[in-house]
């Protein structure tokens, strides 16, 4: 089970480093490029803490792709010090993002969804759990392809038999470039 889970982090690791960002645009009369936001490749970094069981904080990467004004998807992975379990851990996840905006402007509701699945180092052994967050919230585009989103929401953290061993509300704040 755990090779399975670091079979999927690398191939996650491998998209998201080697995801390109193609820079689409169109010319105005004045030879200005004014660039497309409704699709194309996305970055972006996701500073989050939760509070609750494990009380974490952490920061991910996020390689994703934007179909139009409202819906993308992508691949994290990431770093969450935390106690979990009674002890000390670092914690992985890695995951598949979903975000879907409500509207097509500079401010509107999101929902977000990451599913996947998290590895912890729990005193000197490997730990493989299945992670489930769901991230509604407000994006803001700051600048062009540029966008912070504010989200808060439950995150599940699931073992090999369906229990839940964690179970936790996390805020988030997601930098787009």
């Amino acid at each position: 089970m755990s090779k399975r889970f670091l079979l999927l982090f690398f191939l996650f690791l491998s998209v998201a480093a080697y995801s390109q960002r193609y820079s689409s645009s169109r010319k105005s009369k004045s030879n200005y490029k004014e660039p497309i936001e409704s699709s194309g490749f996305r970055n972006g970094m996701d500073f989050s803490a939760s509070v609750g069981y494990p009380f974490s904080f952490g920061l991910d990467y996020v390689a994703s792709y934007q179909f139009n004004s409202y819906l993308q998807t992508g691949v994290g992975v990431g770093i969450q010090p935390s106690a979990f379990l009674g002890g000390s851990a670092f914690m992985f996840p890695f995951y598949l993002d979903l975000r879907y905006n409500i509207f097509p402007t500079k401010v509107t509701p999101f929902l977000g969804a990451k599913a996947g699945g998290i590895g912890s180092f729990e005193e000197s052994r490997f730990e493989c759990y299945y992670y489930l967050a769901a991230m509604p919230g407000c994006r803001f585009n700051v600048r062009g392809q540029k966008s912070v989103f504010l989200s808060t929401g439950p995150t599940f953290i699931f073992d090999k038999e369906w229990v839940i061993p964690g179970i936790s509300l996390s805020f988030r704040v997601f930098f787009q470039f």
